[in-house]
């Protein structure tokens, strides 16, 4: 009953919400029944076009980010206090190289999207690709894979030979 009772309420607010915020007038009055608790905040927001209500959530960065994922708003990102980490997970659930090449470890994005997908070429899109290759094979324990990697070619097979035997 209680739970009825909440889901109730909640659908209420998010008519009432959706018929008076459509001139971006966001009311402190909403947000505060949910007591800035973020869940029921996104609740209001619906399908991300009133997300500034994110900035009363208690963590308006978990917000803003789940409402970039939902809707590929990557936009949304730099409304949050870590930017990177934000268009980093919207790079691995989209598999999105080009968000990876906005942020600082581009390389570990890349190399993350890569293994996720098991597209091994993804590497050749990483600034230190020798690296990625190499980190691949060796969680693949692939001495084949070592040749992609010019640079640490040897170490690769080496280290593989070694867990090996």
């Amino acid at each position: 009953m209680k739970h009825f009772l909440s889901s109730l309420v909640l659908v209420f607010l998010f008519s009432f919400v959706l018929l008076f915020s459509i001139s971006y007038n966001y009311d402190k009055n909403f947000v505060d029944f949910c007591n800035n608790d973020t869940d029921c905040i996104l609740e209001l927001i619906n399908n991300g076009e009133h997300y500034r209500l994110c900035e009363f959530a208690n963590d308006s960065d978990s917000c803003f980010t789940y409402v970039a994922l939902k809707n590929k708003n990557f936009d949304l990102c730099s409304l949050t206090t870590n930017k990177t980490d934000c268009l980093f997970e919207n790079a691995l659930k989209y598999n999105d190289i080009n968000l990876c090449k906005q942020i600082e470890q581009q390389d570990n994005c890349i190399f993350s999207i890569a293994l996720k997908t098991k597209e091994v070429d993804l590497c050749n899109n990483s600034i230190n690709k020798d690296r990625c290759f190499y980190s691949y094979a060796l969680i693949l324990k692939d001495v084949e894979m070592c040749e992609k990697s010019e640079k640490y070619k040897k170490d690769c097979r080496q280290e593989i030979l070694n867990e090996t035997n």
